[in-house]
């Protein structure tokens, strides 16, 4: 986040890193596969990720170790794209 919005805060760091590190596109790193973006502002800000749903365990297994590390729990809802939203890959 420090080197795209001059902002930080390590928590939310660890989370997008560990986000985006899943599943890289390695061919062209700038169309990942998951990335995530923080939104909101002051405490009640949040994260939202794009992650394909066989990357979810891997998303949960990094939630659990976010919570042993800093004592926060992570919460996170699975949205489905409506009829009006399509996906492409």
């Amino acid at each position: 986040m420090l080197d795209y919005y001059e902002i930080s805060c390590p928590e939310i760091d660890w989370l997008l890193k560990r986000i985006c590190s899943i599943n890289p596109n390695l061919a062209d790193p700038r169309n990942p596969f998951t990335c995530g973006r923080i939104s909101g502002n002051g405490q009640n800000r949040c994260v939202y990720a794009f992650v394909p749903d066989e990357n979810i365990p891997e998303i949960e297994k990094k939630f659990k170790e976010f919570e042993r590390i800093f004592s926060f729990k992570a919460k996170y809802y699975k949205v489905e794209s409506s009829d009006g939203v399509k996906i492409v890959s």
